[in-house]
C-alpha cells in the first residue's frame, strides 16, 4: 500500500470530520468524533471524492485505457478505502469514535515511520 496515498486520505478524512463536527456542534454541544457507522462514507469521500468524480474517472479510464484498467483503478481505490478504515478502526464495529486529531495522529505515525512519505 502506498503510504503517501494513505496519509493523504487520513488527513482528508480528518478534515471531513472537522467539517462534520462544525455542522453538528449546535446539536451535540461538544465534538463527538466519527463513529464506525459514519466513517465509511467520510473515508470514501476522502479517498475518491464524491460519487460523480468516481464515475467520471472510471468512464475516462474505460474509454481511454479500457475496462480492465478502469476496474483495476476501482479495485485500488476500494483497497485504499479498506486500509484507511482498518487503520482508524482496528477493532471493527467495536472501535470507539475518533476525532480529527486522532486520525491525524495515525497519519503522523505513518509519516514518522516511512521517510519516503512527504
Amino acid at each position: 500500500m502506498d503510504h503517501t496515498q494513505v496519509v493523504k486520505a487520513l488527513y482528508a478524512t480528518a478534515t471531513l470530520i472537522e467539517e462534520d463536527e462544525a455542522r453538528t456542534a449546535a446539536a451535540h454541544g461538544a465534538p463527538t468524533g466519527v463513529p464506525v457507522s459514519m466513517a465509511d462514507r467520510l473515508i470514501g469521500l476522502a479517498c475518491t471524492g464524491p460519487a460523480e468524480e468516481w464515475r467520471t474517472e472510471w468512464i475516462r479510464l474505460a474509454s481511454t485505457e479500457g475496462v480492465p484498467a478502469a476496474k483495476a483503478w476501482g479495485e485500488r481505490q476500494q483497497e485504499l478505502k479498506r486500509h484507511v478504515f482498518d487503520l482508524m478502526f482496528p477493532n471493527g464495529l467495536h472501535s470507539p469514535a475518533l476525532g480529527a486529531e486522532e486520525v491525524r495522529a495515525i497519519a503522523d505515525q505513518i509519516q514518522a515511520t516511512d521517510p519516503s512519505v512527504a
